[in-house]
């Protein structure tokens, strides 16, 4: 492109910053941004000096330029402000679901917060979808150790698919796959036309029960799905993953309701998940057990060893360790109910 013309116009230019920024090149992408602002106002394209310089401001917010941002952004709002009529603001549509994040923050900045109200109350007539940036996101919570339910902004929602959730915690945890990655990974068991229709009806069921939570990208014959910018999504597997790695063992057995995604045994990918999850628990164990022993508390060892049980009922070794241990910190009916739960597993 750059050989057949050399000469790229600024449209094109704000194009390749964009892509410079998602990158990752924060620092290339601020230069451009600035270069193309300039050149802009300098041919008295204010539209697309307005559009470059919103686009640096987040530039700097994703630097976690806080001080910059704040000096920057009530000028950069007001710069857009001046569009306020159909032709202007329809060119600075594709901009506003990138930008939700900044105007976000600049919603709880006094100087700005003002301004963005009217930018987005100008913007209703123009900005379709995109208008509403500041609406209560929607919070879609997943429970899905034990069991399989959904909720919505704290209210559960009914599902006639019974793996309509898994597809969920999938697009959670993997935003932007393809429909056949989702069924090779959850349903490798069923005939791959099958399974890429159950996969469409799972989304589908999904649009239809929560609304437009789920945004479908790329070519028809190979979409791919992630969640919309304005939800937001949290599970109690991810929540027992932050509390495994924080070592916070009573918090873990607190959230844990039984295996992931039951019903699923079929999937290698839930397998493994479960397996990281119980590896996971056997290393916080294993540390916190030794911590433990070494200062002699016993007592705080039988305990650790009762909640990883939990986990896995069948580990030969922590029950062991446990039976071992109640010998020095538990009751007599204790050591004897241990003694019997050993004896059961060695069977």
């Amino acid at each position: 492109m750059h050989a057949l013309r050399p000469e790229s116009s600024l449209t094109s230019q704000i194009t390749e910053a964009l892509l410079t920024r998602r990158r990752g090149d924060l620092h290339g992408a601020y230069r451009k941004f600035a270069a193309i602002q300039e050149a802009a106002a300098a041919q008295s394209d204010m539209l697309l000096a307005a559009r470059a310089g919103l686009q640096l401001v987040y530039t700097v917010y994703l630097m976690r330029d806080y001080e910059k941002v704040r000096a920057l952004l009530p000028d950069a709002l007001n710069a857009i402000l001046r569009f306020g009529t159909p032709g202007g603001p329809l060119d600075l549509r594709p901009d506003f679901d990138e930008l939700a994040e900044l105007f976000a923050f600049a919603e709880l900045e006094p100087h700005s917060a003002p301004v963005l109200a009217s930018l987005l109350g100008q913007g209703a007539e123009y900005a379709g979808g995109s208008a509403d940036l500041l609406a209560p996101t929607a919070h879609l919570e997943l429970l899905v150790l034990g069991q399989q339910v959904a909720l919505k902004d704290g209210v559960p929602l009914t599902f006639a698919l019974k793996n309509t959730v898994s597809v969920m915690l999938y697009l959670a945890l993997y935003p932007g796959r393809t429909r056949r990655e989702i069924q090779l990974d959850l349903f490798p068991d069923k005939d791959a036309e099958a399974a890429g229709n159950y996969v469409r009806k799972c989304i589908a069921e999904v649009g239809k029960v929560a609304g437009p939570v789920v945004v479908q990208d790329g070519p028809h014959n190979a979409p791919t799905y992630r969640y919309s910018p304005k939800v937001s999504v949290s599970s109690d597997f991810q929540l027992l993953r932050s509390r495994l790695a924080q070592d916070n063992l009573p918090g873990a057995v607190a959230l844990y309701r039984g295996e992931l995604l039951p019903g699923l045994d079929e999937s290698q990918w839930v397998n493994d998940l479960r397996e990281e999850t119980l590896a996971s628990v056997q290393a916080t164990l294993k540390g916190l057990i030794q911590e433990a022993l070494e200062r002699g508390d016993h007592a705080r060892v039988v305990l650790l060893c009762t909640q990883g049980l939990k986990f896995d009922p069948d580990d030969f070794e922590l029950a062991e360790t446990r039976l071992e241990s109640a010998r020095f910190a538990s009751t007599p009916q204790e050591q004897a109910r241990f003694r019997s739960e050993f004896k059961r597993r060695l069977n």
